[in-house]
């Protein structure tokens, strides 16, 4: 989401945002935001994620740029992309028993809330909520309230009822900026942490993701929740997958432990709908 509101920010002129093109010189390895540290993945050392643009940050999944960007455009302006995407409340998919998520209130929240808030941390979000809003980043920038049920048939005499339809709750990026998201992932799927999805031919894209777990209030060692959500093709998205794993042993990376299941799910799709190469 960070990424899709930088692009889209700058696109209308917000002199916080950043281009696709603007190259971050990233050389420390750690932020300290009000006394406390977020540090990336892996040590910096030796100029490793220096002076890369976002495509590659994506790729790199590099915690201090998104940290970066999000306290850049704001509280308020990553709070209006958290509620157009649908972040902390109800997509108000067709049944019942569906959770809202957790999201800091915005008059409570702060600067170290938004900078983990840039990378995925200090927000908990549902399953259900992580495909909606990836559907929305690449799908033309709409987002679309999730269903169960296509129609409802008489069981006596097989008349449909009822028919139900896709329905758009809104608009929250532009088509172009929407492009280029699907764009950058599926570069994270060709060339970075996501290329265990990799399907030749297929335009797959995609983002990892690796999450701390909490226990009774604190960070649990070693406990993660390790996902992988890719779409493909992405020059026309028809087929999105969230594959997560809880508490992976061994390895908890996502890009190890999720990504090659979601490429393998999607190369049962291919197989079953017997889908042509698009390139």
């Amino acid at each position: 989401m960070t990424a899709a509101a930088c692009l889209e920010e700058y696109a209308k002129g917000n002199p916080n945002a950043f281009s696709a093109t603007h190259v971050f010189s990233n050389s420390a390895g750690t932020r300290i935001i009000d006394g406390s540290k977020i540090k990336c993945w892996t040590k910096h050392a030796n100029g490793k994620h220096s002076n890369q643009t976002l495509a590659q940050a994506l790729n790199n999944s590099c915690n201090p740029i998104f940290t970066d960007i999000a306290l850049s455009l704001g509280k308020e302006v990553m709070y209006d992309y958290l509620n157009k995407f649908g972040y902390g409340k109800a997509t108000g998919i067709d049944f019942l028993g569906e959770q809202s998520g957790l999201l800091v209130a915005e008059s409570a929240v702060t600067r170290g809330d938004l900078a983990r808030i840039g990378f995925g941390q200090t927000i908990a979000v549902t399953p259900l909520q992580l495909c909606m809003a990836t559907a929305a980043a690449v799908n033309g920038g709409l987002l679309m309230q999730p269903y169960l049920v296509k129609e409802i048939s008489d069981p006596t005499t097989n008349q449909v009822v009822q028919r139900f339809y896709p329905t758009m709750v809104n608009r929250v990026i532009s088509q172009q900026t929407s492009g280029q998201i699907a764009k950058m992932l599926q570069g994270v799927v060709a060339d970075g942490g996501g290329k265990n999805a990799y399907i030749e031919g297929y335009q797959v894209g995609g983002k990892t993701g690796t999450a701390q777990k909490f226990v009774n209030g604190a960070l649990a060692q070693g406990k993660y929740v390790s996902s992988f959500v890719g779409f493909f093709p992405a020059s026309s998205p028809k087929y999105l997958c969230l594959f997560i794993v809880d508490e992976p042993q061994g390895q908890s990376y996502g890009s190890i432990v999720a990504a090659p299941y979601a490429g393998l799910i999607f190369r049962e799709i291919i197989n079953y709908k017997q889908i042509e190469p698009m390139e």
